[in-house]
Formats: C-alpha cells, structure tokens, sequence
C-alpha cells in the first residue's frame, strides 16, 4: 500500500497537486506516520521473529536437556527397580531358609527321644517339646509362657542346683534323679546350660534312663539269682545226703517190721514176740501211716531237690529231646513247692489239671528254659486269680498238649478276670507290668517270648481262654518241621473243652 501511494505522488500531475496542496501536505504527513509506524512495526516484528527464534532454540535446548535428564533418571530408577526386585527376591530367599531352617530345628528338638524344656529367669516356660507333651500330657500351646511351678513341678527339686551351676556358663549334669513327685518309678538323667541370647534363659534336658536303671537291677539280681542257684544246688547236694539216709531208714524200717520177712521171723521168735500182736499195735497207734507219711515226705522232698538241681543247671544253651509233658509236670512241682504258691492254692481251691493227647512227641530244645517259660504262665495265672477284684467261683487253670502235624501245642488257660485289649498287646514287651512297684520286673513273659521265638523258633501267644479268663498258646516244631510256624498258625484247630485218649497225664495236682 506504502508503494501505491508513493506511485501515486509521483505520477499524479503538479497543478493537481498544487490544487489540492493543503489536502497533500496532510496527507503526506499522514503517509509519513503511517510509513514510520510500519517501519516500527516492521522491526517489532523482526525483533520479535528473531526473539521468537531464540526462545524456540531455547526451548528446544531446554527440551532436549529435559528428555536428557529424563532417560537418565528413567535409566536410573529402572536400575533402583531392578536391584530392588534383586533385594526382594534375596530376601524372599533368605526368609524361606530361616522357615526351612526353623522348621528343620523345631523337627530335631521334637524328634529327639528327649525331653527339652527352656524357661527364662522369671521361670516363664520358653521351650516345651513333642516328647514333654508326650510325657506330661501338656499341650506345647498350654505349657509355653506358663510357670514352671505350675506345669511342670517334678524340676523343682533341682531347679536351685541347676541355675547356680548354669549361671557361670557351666553344664549341669546328674545321672539317674529319681523323680519325686512321679507316681510311677522314674530315673533319668538331667543335662541343664544356659542360652546366650538377649533374653537368657536356661534349657533343661531329660533323658528316660528307667529302663537302663532296672536292666542294671535285673543284672544284679541276675547276679545274686546265679549266686543263689549256685547255693541252692549246693544245699541240694548236701541235703541229698541226709534225705537218702531217711529213705533208706525208713525203707529199712518198714522191711524190718514185716511180718512177712523171714529175718524178722526168727528175731521174733528169739525173743518170744507175736508178729501179729506187733502189727495189730503198730496199726492199732497209725505207726505204719506215719511211716508211709515219712517215706511219701521224704520222695517229695527228693523229688523237689532234683527239680531244683536240674532247673539250677545252666543248660540253656544246650539243645536236646525234651519230653514235654515231664517237663511240664517238674514246673507244676517246682511250683507248688513255693511256701507262696502253695498256700495261695490252699486259700483259693485253685483246680490245676494238666491233660495231653498221647502220643505227645518229643521236641528239641532246652528243658530248663522250658521250665522257665511254664513257671512264668502258671504264675501268672494263679496271680491273676488271686488278685481278681471279684472273686473267681470254681476257679481253675488247665494245661492242654495237643500235637499239630508239624508243631506240639500247649495252652495255659484259666477262668480268671483275663486281660483287656489294651493291656494284651503290650505283654511280650521287657518291663511292662501291671503289678505294683517292687512285685514285678515286667520281664517274666518277655523272656519267656525270647526263649520260645528265639531259641527254640517257636510262636507265643495270648488270647481270650474258654472260660472268659486268658490263655497263653505255644506252638513249638516238631524236629522234623522245616516250615516257619508264623506262616502257618493261621490253621490252627482250637482246642476241645476236654481231650479225649488222656492215659497218664491228666490228672489233678492237689497241695499235699
């Protein structure tokens, strides 16, 4: 427009301008103001383009700075991210092997045959394992942070003795304690120290020795048992000579008062001295019973050396043919020659039979191990009728021998209280017993289940008798039976109530 306005000055004739002179000169003017505020307002916009410019490269430089930065701390976090997940998953690693590791040593504490228990200072129960809660019936949620006093009042006694020795970081160790709270007798053998942690405390172990403690007993007794047989059979060859010279009087004796004895005929006569008003006196003043009564005495008394010289033998470990019925009746003998035994018959009427189907054959084994076994069934059955709660009317015990194809059967049964469920099945196990402390060893019928299994392969059991009461089977091989009975009991034939065929054996033993 500024160059169409100077065209038109320039080209428009010099009267015209003239004529319109006033109206030029303003409008001149007015070309001149508007040529300078373009002018202006053409550096503004220059500057401003240029300014423009310069603050779009500044904000490019200032952008690229930005995204710069921006994938560095991008970069930056992502390798914080990373090495973050890196520390989680460590640590995930390291909390499981602390719960495996945890896991690992709450298994070794709860699955060792011992008992552990850590209280702190205050005596605040802290550990109480599997067997503790075996042992005292306490659950480990009842026991733990519960006084010592209250759960567990059998460490008491020791308690002073085991924080004075464990406070210096010394172990404290006693061998067989003897519990003194316990009903049952106890022994075992008590380890305490002391647990360097922030907290303290004390770990206290016990170990059941009860078991070693009567096995020790036993071996004692074993000793002075050994002793005594030894005496015993000493005795017995000694009163064998005494015994034999009261046979051989009494027998003399008898023979010389024998009316039909030619010798006592003639001194008779000698003397002038009727044989028959001699025997009428002597029967007249029961001198021939009291000499019968003497001679039956003395065989008894015989009878019961030579059973306990034979059982005081150590032959165990001999293997020969055994009679059994014989060797049945030598412990029935032994038996009823115990003062115990013989009175207890004497107050209870105990009916002992003893029946066998002939022929019964002879086994291999040990006749005084056999004995032994037979004297622990008998007595056990005439105690457990003796101690039954109600009395047992007619009671009884039974002996039955009944050979089988390949084995020889003998049951001892009798019509006492019997034996429950629970009990039975813990019989053949070493020190069970049911009897009060100091009347038993729990041994008897463990032994008894080594001597027949062991020794002789035989098989031992137990179950209800034909009377209600209990009956104890032993099974042994014939010498010609190749077979493993435990395969083959299952076809047993059980007993009759009454063997038919008995000849000599059965027959009633009754206390003289």
């Amino acid at each position: 427009m500024i160059r169409q306005f100077t065209t038109f000055l320039f080209l428009t004739p010099a009267p015209a301008i003239a004529a319109t002179g006033a109206i030029a000169i303003e409008i001149q003017a007015a070309l001149l103001v508007l040529s300078v505020t373009a002018i202006i307002l053409l550096i503004l916009l220059i500057r401003s383009h240029q300014s423009n410019q310069h603050h779009r490269f500044h904000l490019t430089n200032t952008k690229t700075a930005l995204e710069k930065r921006v994938r560095e701390r991008t970069e930056k976090l992502r390798k914080i991210n990373d090495q973050l997940h890196e520390e989680i998953a460590r640590h995930e690693i390291t909390e499981e092997l602390l719960s495996q590791t945890q896991d690992y040593l709450h298994s070794i504490l709860n699955r060792m045959p011992s008992q552990l228990v850590g209280f702190t200072e205050d005596h605040l129960i802290t550990l109480w394992n599997s067997e503790m809660e075996r042992i005292t019936g306490v659950s480990s949620s009842e026991a733990l942070n519960k006084s010592l006093s209250e759960v567990f009042p059998e460490i008491l006694p020791f308690l002073d003795d085991i924080e004075e020795k464990t406070e210096y970081g010394h172990t404290f160790y006693m061998e067989r304690i003897r519990c003194p709270l316990s009903v049952d007798e106890k022994y075992s053998n008590v380890t305490g120290f002391s647990v360097s942690d922030e907290n303290g405390g004390t770990v206290v172990r016990l170990d059941d020795v009860t078991d070693q403690v009567k096995l020790d007993r036993l071996l004692v007794q074993n000793e002075k048992m050994l002793s005594l047989g030894e005496l015993a059979a000493g005795m017995a060859h000694e009163i064998n000579n005494p015994l034999a010279g009261i046979l051989q009087g009494t027998q003399n004796l008898k023979r010389r008062l024998s009316k039909d004895f030619t010798p006592n005929q003639k001194a008779a006569h000698e003397l002038g001295l009727d044989m028959d008003v001699l025997e009428s006196y002597l029967e007249n003043r029961d001198a021939s019973k009291i000499i019968e009564g003497i001679q039956d005495a003395g065989e008894r008394a015989s009878n019961i050396v030579t059973n306990m010289l034979e059982f005081a033998r150590n032959r165990h470990g001999d293997q020969a043919q055994v009679n059994l019925a014989k060797t049945i009746k030598r412990s029935v003998d032994l038996i009823l020659a115990t003062i115990e035994f013989k009175d207890l018959i004497k107050q209870l009427d105990i009916n002992l039979t003893i029946q066998a189907r002939e022929p019964v054959p002879e086994i291999i084994g040990s006749s005084a191990e056999l004995e032994q076994v037979f004297m622990n069934l008998i007595k056990n059955a005439y105690q457990a009728i003796a101690e039954s709660p109600v009395k047992i009317p007619n009671p009884k015990i039974q002996i039955k021998i009944q050979p089988q194809p390949y084995w020889v059967e003998v049951s001892v049964s009798d019509n006492g209280p019997g034996i429950p469920e629970d009990i039975r099945r813990h019989v053949f196990e070493p020190f069970f017993t049911t009897k009060e402390v100091g009347r038993g060893t729990g041994l008897g019928l463990s032994v008894s289940y080594f001597i027949i299994t062991s020794h002789h392969k035989g098989t031992i059991t137990i179950d209800n008798g034909p009377n209600h009461g209990c009956r104890f089977v032993i099974r042994l091989p014939k010498p010609d039976c190749n077979y493993d009975l435990n395969l083959i009991t299952e076809n047993v034939t059980s007993y009759p109530e009454n063997l038919p065929g008995i000849e000599d054996i059965p027959r009633r033993i009754v206390p003289n």
